[in-house]
């Protein structure tokens, strides 16, 4: 399922010897610079050699049986607004059924509105990670 209406711009890393601060990795603009730009030379956020992982940042954290994800998410650090928003496994199902999410992703962060159900977007298959793709066969559950 895709999150529609997002631009993900993937994730960030960085060798452990080489983050100066949480903060600044997160700022790191998501781009190479070219050499010529003076400016990264005295920037924390523009770089000229970033390395880019083109179709990386996938995850599959929420691939479960309906109780490990209900333990996943009681467990989450955001449980708090799980327990806010679903109260039963029926919720989960229902969720799951319908292609929906309990939270909006677009909406400030402290408003109300970020609890209001989106629904998902089916995935072309085609464009997942190669590994998944060429082993199938071990992921029905998921398909």
């Amino acid at each position: 399922m895709l999150l529609p209406n997002i631009n993900w711009y993937g994730s960030k890393a960085c060798k452990l010897k080489n983050l100066k601060n949480i903060d600044l990795l997160r700022a790191t603009k998501n781009k190479n610079y070219p050499f010529y730009r003076i400016d990264t030379l005295f920037s924390n956020q523009k770089y000229i050699n970033l390395k880019v992982i083109r179709n990386g940042g996938w995850h599959f954290s929420n691939f479960k049986t309906i109780e490990e994800l209900e333990r996943k998410l009681l467990n989450d650090e955001n449980h708090s607004e799980f327990v806010k928003n679903i109260n039963s496994k029926d919720d989960i199902i229902y969720n799951y059924k319908n292609n929906l999410i309990n939270y909006n992703h677009s909406a400030d962060q402290k408003s109300e509105s970020r609890f209001t159900k989106t629904k998902l977007e089916n995935l072309d298959s085609k464009i997942l990670p190669r590994y998944v793709i060429e082993n199938q066969k071990k992921y029905l559950d998921w398909f």
